[in-house]
């Protein structure tokens, strides 16, 4: 099984994971359906992340047609995803735009949002 540098966890949002551009799963499917969606994507390497912190939104792209959509729930605060790396460092993203970057084990009083801001394109 390929393991790669970075973990993925998606958390607190709407969610849908594509197939070469076929919806496959989405946050409300069937238990069966999101297995299915995870095992999609397990083992694909991760070649880009679009996110657009005025809407919350952001896609990931796998190498193999892999696809995952994150939008928010209502909660401007909660956290999306996080991306968890080797060294125990974590990348967390917001649906209000705002990220922290820091060790797993730090504290959540302890936390430091920043806003993402993306160049213009």
């Amino acid at each position: 099984m390929p393991r790669g540098e970075w973990h993925l966890w998606i958390y607190c949002c709407n969610w849908r994971c594509l197939a070469n551009g076929v919806e496959i799963a989405h946050s409300d499917s069937a238990d069966a359906d999101i297995a299915a969606a995870a095992a999609e994507l397990d083992g694909q390497r991760l070649l880009a992340v679009n996110v657009e912190p005025l809407q919350g939104r952001s896609t990931f792209t796998f190498d193999l047609g892999g696809q995952l959509e994150t939008s928010p729930y209502d909660d401007g605060e909660d956290e999306q995803w996080l991306v968890y790396r080797e060294s125990g460092d974590v990348f967390a993203y917001r649906a209000d735009g705002h990220y922290s970057w820091g060790p797993s084990d730090k504290r959540p009083e302890d936390e430091v949002w920043l806003p993402l801001t993306v160049a213009p394109v």
